[in-house]
Formats: C-alpha cells, structure tokens, sequence
C-alpha cells in the first residue's frame, strides 16, 4: 500500500482507481448487495484511506474494473488450509506494466 500511495501522492493527487485482483472467499463479492462498502480489496481500500488518505474510486464488487489505472495482483494464494482460493481470472491488458514485484504481489500501472 506504501508503495502505491507514493506512486499517487508524486502524481500530485489523493485518489486513483486501484483494482485487486487477489485471492478471495466465495461470499466476498457477494456481500456487497447487502452493503455496499464491501467489496473485494475492503481491506487495503481502508489502508489507502486512514494510512495514506488515498480514496480508491473502483467501488466494484468483485475489486477490479477495465477502467483501473493501478492494478494489485496476487500471485499465489497464501499457504494454509483455511486461506481463500476463489479468484477472478481477468487478464491484464496490454496497457498495463510491471511497477514492482512484493512476495506475493505484483502492482500494475496502465500506461
């Protein structure tokens, strides 16, 4: 999160549309018919917001949109028996690079 927040903040701005595509529970993007602040990526959205007063602007349920300009991607799931193994398998185009690699992470601008 450190990582993006600089990216934004050096671009001069407080806000961008951050898209996760990570590992996630099966409930995850359905909870947000019940609420609408839960979406997959609450978690870091909430880092962005109260660390770094970032505001994502991607408010999609499943936590990626074609119109991202950060993408977060997980590479792998976390290790142990209890950890989510649901995943929204959206290729990136080709107008996204390669920023930096993080453990299990890898973070995408669109150019």
């Amino acid at each position: 999160m450190d990582y993006v927040s600089n990216q934004i903040r050096s671009d001069g701005r407080d806000h961008a549309a951050i898209g996760y595509q990570i590992f996630i529970y099966p409930f995850m993007a359905k909870y947000n018919i019940i609420d609408r602040q839960y979406k997959v990526g609450a978690e870091f959205d909430l880092l962005f917001k109260y660390r770094h007063a970032i505001r994502n602007t991607d408010q999609c349920a499943e936590g990626l949109s074609s119109a991202d300009e950060y993408r977060i991607v997980q590479t792998r799931p976390k290790s142990g028996p209890e950890e989510p193994r649901h995943y929204f398998d959206l290729p990136l185009d080709k107008s996204y690079h390669l920023l930096r690699r993080f453990d299990l992470y890898q973070v995408f601008k669109r150019d």
